[in-house]
């Protein structure tokens, strides 16, 4: 979408030399051609432009730059240079020094110093300018190089123009700011200043050399304030509004195409952009290959080696030999080289017609109700991830979902529409607050989460199950306890909360023997189909479904419940609220009683609000917690994946501290961890262990399972499945789709449950000739599977199967194995860590890597040695024990409702109605607890478990910890 780069002293020197190369070729060829070469032509498109935003006769004056130049005008690389290098404005007014003073980061022996912690010592130079960068989608660049009509390709400049500039003028009014101190306050205070201005430097090509139209927008740091003096942009602001900026590119591009009858797909729900309908996948595909380190390394076309000088003395040395790039070629040069492309350029009208009579169905509609109403705003706003946000986050979610019909202005569009739905949730901000300090939240959370808090003090005593001590035999302390409790309860909504490995599937077992014992029918609802096959597998529960398929058939009134219905929500914690709300309501109206078992500590719903099972485990006395755990062989990595789920202070480092002297963590550049995962994953492979590997990413995870399948399976007849992979006879695959037409029998060939998302295969026989593929659920030393025989067609095997040596984090959620390796970059969050350190039963170990600069497609840099090359870099025990530590303490992604996050705001900065709300929600839990603790000096005789001692545990040694455990 955006991103932003720092630019230090020299940095400037890159954009303007390719600007200069791309500009020189573009004379050779008008010179070669007959025609006239030695004068400064604006006809090639990387001629260097003037951008501003703001009150632009102001900034004139202010920087010196006449108005007309300002807007659009040819910018003069040597005024440029000075700005970015020296702080020099164009009229020679000049801003605080730079600090530029060259840090040793080398030692005499040619090492990288290191700091108190271990890491590489960084530089500290100062950043110069800034480079915003934005991207059309691949299928704009296309069309305007591959199209013959000089008309399209005007029409096109003139969108990405016209939505970069509303880009920055959102940047400009949003994150405008620089930081003065007050003397009367003493704080550092934010001042808006009166504009910026930018320097764009448009590129065609991306790493590849394919289409690729982007805009380097270079923002000097110093920049005018009113009263005449150049001073630093604050950076934290822009960063915050960054991808709500690049969110508004899209959507004015998109409007603009649209004027002059370019239809469009639908916008990706992850990122935000939608490529142009008609333009087929296959032809975007073919134009969008990518050459990482990590994809280099898996196809095994990069020399990797350990760091020494004689690397480095290679690596220069090719290096020096390295042809000129594609973007130093002219535009015409360019287009002529992609028409001439035997990739070609396919078209689809029928994809054309079908977004075609969309877009006007949707443009009826709105001109029956009289265009964009509160009611549409609201129904769009409803999608916010995020019960608490700020503004910035609303636009981003506005400008995702904004139409394509109209001949307003987009900008202004979205801005008002924010300001309508959104309801400021804190006080405005104060002079030394950034915008980012302000929360909103809308109507339909605060309306959502009360009638939630409602719905959960609903009872019946029908709902209590009276628990039978046979039916508790083979269960430890804590979970008999907890069976016991939420059992006998008349409450309709019962918490249960455990960490990861606490046997929750053992314990709901005895919960579904003491519900039939009541003619009760226990069902299971999971986000996931592997956690409710596993459930069901494991005897929790008597049927199950998805929460989406359980949802559709409620709706459709072909799924009811009564009070003879027990209902447990596995994996709760990933079920957005807006989901929660609907099964809470459909539940307690039908009497049943819903069981929610998870843990607020692992991963969070997936593009949808969350928190709301955090703030019941919270809010309800009756809630349970399982404190035990019984995964882990080692007792002292079981206490320390406890700290890593919530610990704190000392004990949270004496966890790192264990992980760190047990060799459970290490560092480095992502080629060199995917470089020692890989070794030790076929070292497990040949120990004969059931072992997995976790990745942060799909890039990493494909590129192991590349490498592996290579290693293991290299040469053998194969059959071509999702992400351009292949398998073969013996390989590890993953399925991710449900489908219940597939015929999925158990080896005494009785029927089995259905192929589902996330279940793990061994291959045992293909045809090449038909694309079957013939596989074993489980197998393979894999302990978890039923043996269950399936054949996959080729159309399901290319769409929805992969390699699954490796896979990602949601996918692994759920599994349980002997050894778990796991590829998380240093930014990675907490519960992602904590998912991915808890699936081992011997062994889990985290190998953090900082992601390479210079590998999106608009860069054009080789990160570590040459393009052939790679020289690894692998950090000290003691620098990953402080990173991991880092990202325990730093990264914490746990979502809140809107009531929580409210509670935790000083009352002084609530406005009245959400200091209203916290009150009368603190007093609704207080009587809450006041009514529990009478019912429980009333019921206290059938209490088991607290005064019986620990049961002695059938299961021991081998406690059954697979099934639907998170």
């Amino acid at each position: 979408m955006l991103t932003v780069a720092r630019l230090k002293r020299w940095g400037i020197s890159y954009y303007n030399r390719t600007a200069q190369d791309a500009i020189d070729h573009m004379k050779d060829r008008q010179k070669a051609n007959g025609g006239l070469g030695d004068y400064y032509s604006e006809k090639d498109t990387r001629v260097p432009q003037w951008m501003v935003t703001g009150d632009v006769a102001a900034v004139s004056d202010l920087v010196g730059v006449p108005v007309g130049e300002l807007q659009g005008g040819v910018a003069d690389p040597e005024v440029v240079a000075r700005w970015c290098d020296d702080g020099m404005a164009p009229n020679g007014l000049m801003g605080r020094k730079f600090n530029d003073k060259p840090d040793e980061l080398w030692d005499e022996n040619g090492t990288r110093r290191k700091d108190e912690h271990g890491n590489d010592l960084q530089p500290r130079a100062s950043v110069h300018a800034l480079d915003l960068t934005v991207a059309a989608p691949k299928s704009v660049s296309l069309m305007r190089a591959m199209h013959q009509d000089p008309t399209t390709e005007k029409i096109f400049n003139a969108a990405h123009n016209i939505a970069m500039q509303k880009q920055f003028d959102y940047i400009g009014k949003h994150a405008g700011w620089t930081r003065v101190y007050n003397k009367l306050t003493g704080k550092v205070e934010l001042e808006h200043l009166p504009g910026l201005v930018g320097v764009a430097y448009q590129h065609e090509t991306s790493r590849e050399g394919d289409p690729h139209l982007h805009t380097h927008l270079i923002v000097p740091m110093r920049q005018a304030r009113a009263d005449g003096k150049l001073v630093t942009i604050d950076t934290k602001s822009l960063y915050h509004e960054a991808k709500a900026a690049g969110m508004i590119y899209q959507a004015v591009l998109r409007r603009e195409l649209a004027r002059y009858g370019f239809e469009w797909e639908h916008v990706g729900e992850h990122n935000g952009m939608a490529e142009l309908a008609g333009v087929t996948k296959e032809t975007i595909k073919a134009y969008s290959k990518r050459a990482t380190r990590l994809r280099q390394w898996a196809t095994e076309q990069l020399k990797v080696m350990e760091d020494s000088p004689t690397a480095r003395q290679l690596a220069a040395a090719q290096r020096a030999t390295r042809p000129q790039k594609p973007e130093s070629l002219s535009w015409e040069a360019l287009k002529e080289q992609w028409r001439n492309d035997p990739r070609g350029f396919k078209l689809d009208r029928a994809a054309w017609d079908k977004a075609r009579t969309e877009r006007e169905a949707e443009e009826r509609k709105n001109r029956r109700r009289g265009g964009i109403d509160r009611r549409k705003l609201a129904d769009m706003a409803a999608h916010i991830p995020k019960a608490d946000f700020t503004r910035a986050d609303m636009v981003e979610l506005m400008a995702a979902h904004w139409s394509i019909n109209g001949d307003g202005d987009v900008l202004e569009e979205i801005e008002n529409a924010v300001d309508q739905v959104a309801l400021r949730r804190t006080k405005p901000r104060e002079a030394h607050n950034r915008e980012g300090n302000e929360k909103y939240t809308i109507d339909l959370i605060v309306a959502e989460e009360h009638s939630i808090f409602e719905m959960v003090d609903r009872e019946d005593p029908r709902a209590a199950i009276t628990m039978k001590d046979h039916e508790l035999e083979g269960l430890g302390e804590d979970q008999a306890t907890a069976i016991s409790e939420i059992a006998r309860s008349p409450q309709l909504v019962q918490v249960m909360q455990a960490p990861a490995g606490a046997g929750k599937t053992h314990s709901l077992k005895a919960l579904r023997q003491g519900a039939h014992r009541f003619n009760k029918d226990v069902y299971v609802l999971a986000d996931t189909g592997q956690a409710v096959d596993n459930a069901i597998h494991d005897q929790a529960a008597d049927h199950g479904y998805t929460v989406a398929k359980a949802l559709g058939l409620i709706e459709e009134h072909e799924l009811k419940f009564t009070h003879k219905s027990v209902v447990l929500l596995d994996e709760a914690s990933m079920v957005g609220t807006a989901d929660l709300h609907k099964l809470i309501s459909a539940l307690t109206a039908a009497s049943a009683k819903l069981v929610m078992v998870g843990d607020q500590y692992q991963l969070a719903p997936v593009l949808a609000r969350g928190g709301m099972f955090a703030q019941l485990t919270a809010d309800l006395p009756w809630a349970q917690q399982l404190k035990e755990v019984w995964r882990f062989k080692d007792d002292k990595e079981k206490k320390a994946s406890l700290q890593v789920r919530n610990g704190k202070d000392q004990k949270l480092k004496d966890a790192v501290h264990w992980y760190r002297n047990n060799d459970r963590l290490a560092i480095g550049d992502p080629v060199a961890m995917a470089e020692d995962v890989y070794t030790a994953y076929l070292a497990d492979r040949q120990a004969r262990k059931d072992s997995l590997i976790i990745c942060d990413t799909r890039e990493m995870a494909d590129s192991l399972n590349r490498r592996i399948h290579t290693a293991m399976r290299g040469g053998a007849p194969a059959v071509k499945v999702a992400r351009d992979q292949s398998v073969s006879v013996g390989d590890l695959i993953l399925t991710r789709n449900s489908d219940v037409s597939i015929d999925v029998e158990l080896p005494d060939g009785a029927k089995a449950d259905q192929v589902r998302n996330g279940n793990r295969w061994t291959v045992v026989g293909i045809d090449t000739d038909r694309g079957l593929l013939h596989a074993v659920r489980g197998g393979n030393d894999i302990e978890s599977g039923d043996g269950a025989r399936a054949t996959f067609t080729r159309e399901y095997a290319e769409k929805h199967i992969t390699l699954g040596y490796a896979t990602t984090v949601h996918s692994a959620q759920g599994i349980t194995v002997d050894s778990c390796h796991s590829l998380m970059g240093v930014r990675a969050t907490r519960s992602l860590a904590y998912v991915a350190m808890t699936r081992g039963r011997w062994s889990n170990k985290a190998y953090m890597y900082e992601k390479f600069q210079g590998e999106l497609d608009h860069e054009h840099t080789s990160p570590t040695g040459t393009d052939d090359i790679h020289i690894m870099r692998r950090g000290s025990s003691r620098s990953a024990a402080a990173a991991f530590y880092t990202l325990l303490v730093t990264n914490d992604d746990w979502p809140t409702t809107m009531h929580a996050a409210a509670a935790k705001t000083e009352p002084e900065q609530l406005p009245a109605r959400f200091a209203s709300l916290v009150r009368e929600h603190a007093e609704r839990v207080q009587a809450r607890k006041e009514r529990y603790a009478q019912w429980r000096s009333v019921n206290r005789g059938s209490e088991r478990g607290r005064t019986r001692g620990t049961i002695e545990r059938g299961h021991g040694q081998a406690h059954d910890d697979a099934g639907i455990d998170l």
